[in-house]
């Protein structure tokens, strides 16, 4: 037998063991990329499951909010399918719920504690004006839940109109150093308050919510554009019941402007009411309405010897309050300045205007384990 035909003879019969030893080592491998398979999939589920399920609770979260709004009693409730219709179960509130298709089906419950209650796990009673909101989202998965999420924050009831106090600033805040000038009223103000001694009631600083009140705009209609009001001497400016928009109001001398009746004047420039000032002859401050249309930055200044009776609303102003005079009323400003010694009182008719802020805004936001 030669050479080639014993080499052939000695591969006889490899072919299956190599096949067989080929499947051994291929058989783990598939069986390996199937579960790596499986629970790249069970992972990616997971995670989808899970942004679900937060979505669902801030879906929760923003309807608790909304219905705090509306009713400060509001408890929330057990249970609320995603599924189900949801124009009858929202179609009272003030604002939009995410629409139905950026989240799947699923379930929300909401928790609500009120002001002055306890919340479920806490010993601290919460606040005036304070709510804690938990909000469960649960996404099913046919026979069970495949996964639960619960959002808790602390929200605050906001309900403020433009003349609920003596002095209403931004974070210009008010100042009280320069003179003798007592605040018989409530102030508050995003900023901070200087010499807080020289106000007889409630002081609170810091509070933002103030810095949502927006600048007034110019009216459509009016009775009179009053252009350029430039007073002196002995002048006397008479405006009758209506409303009057003017470019700027300068008053010096002897001069005045008398209010016989309920004005309202809009002004876009710096009001500089020194002189006699205004004389408001009901001396009623709602019969004299002053809104600050002019950009941040512009100031009114009050001066005059005779006393202000007037509600004023120019949250992008800087007012200066001084001289001797009386002021009577009610100030929503950028911040306020007092120079003299004239006191500021508040008048009660003013409160709860229209024009104010109502919300509930979020405090503080964490996410529990269930």
């Amino acid at each position: 037998m030669n050479k080639k035909n014993m080499f052939l003879l000695t591969e006889k019969g490899i072919v299956l063991p190599l096949v067989i030893l080929m499947i051994l080592v291929l058989i783990p491998v598939g069986m390996g990329l199937s579960n790596l398979t499986k629970i790249e999939t069970v992972a990616t589920v997971t995670a989808k499951s899970t942004t679900q399920a937060i979505q669902l609770a801030d879906a929760g979260i923003s309807r608790a909010l909304a219905q705090i709004t509306n009713d400060p009693g509001y408890t929330g409730f057990p249970t609320f399918s995603w599924a189900c219709s949801l124009v009858s179960s929202s179609a009272a509130l003030p604002v939009v719920l995410p629409p139905m298709d950026t989240l799947s089906s699923g379930q929300y419950s909401i928790g609500v504690s009120t002001p002055g209650t306890i919340p479920p796990g806490e010993i601290d009673v919460l606040p005036e004006g304070r709510y804690q909101i938990s909000a469960i989202g649960l996404v099913p998965n046919m026979r069970k839940l495949r996964e639960k999420r619960k959002i808790v924050v602390i929200a605050r009831r906001i309900d403020i109109s433009p003349f609920d106090f003596a002095v209403t600033a931004g974070d210009g805040g008010v100042d009280l150093s320069g003179g003798d000038c007592l605040i018989q009223g409530d102030v508050i103000t995003s900023g901070t308050v200087t010499n807080p001694e020289r106000v007889t009631g409630t002081v609170t600083e810091g509070d933002s919510s103030v810095d949502d009140f927006e600048p007034p705009e110019m009216p459509g209609a009016f009775d009179a554009d009053l252009g350029v009001i430039n007073l002196l001497g002995n002048t006397d400016l008479e405006l009758s019941t209506g409303t009057y928009i003017c470019s700027s109001i300068s008053i010096a001398g002897n001069a005045s402007i008398t209010i016989n009746g309920p004005v309202t004047i809009y002004c876009s420039g710096n009001i500089d009411a020194g002189g006699t000032g205004f004389v408001n002859l009901s001396q009623d401050a709602t019969d004299l309405l002053l809104y600050g249309t002019g950009p941040v930055g512009s100031t009114i200044t009050f001066d005059g010897t005779a006393d202000l009776y007037a509600a004023v609303y120019a949250p992008d102003y800087d007012a200066i309050l001084s001289g001797t005079s009386l002021a009577d009323g009610s100030m929503n400003v950028h911040g306020f300045t007092s120079l003299g010694t004239a006191n500021m009182d508040y008048d009660d008719d003013l409160a709860g205007a229209p024009g104010g802020i109502l919300t509930t805004r979020i405090l503080s936001w964490r996410e529990d384990k269930i």
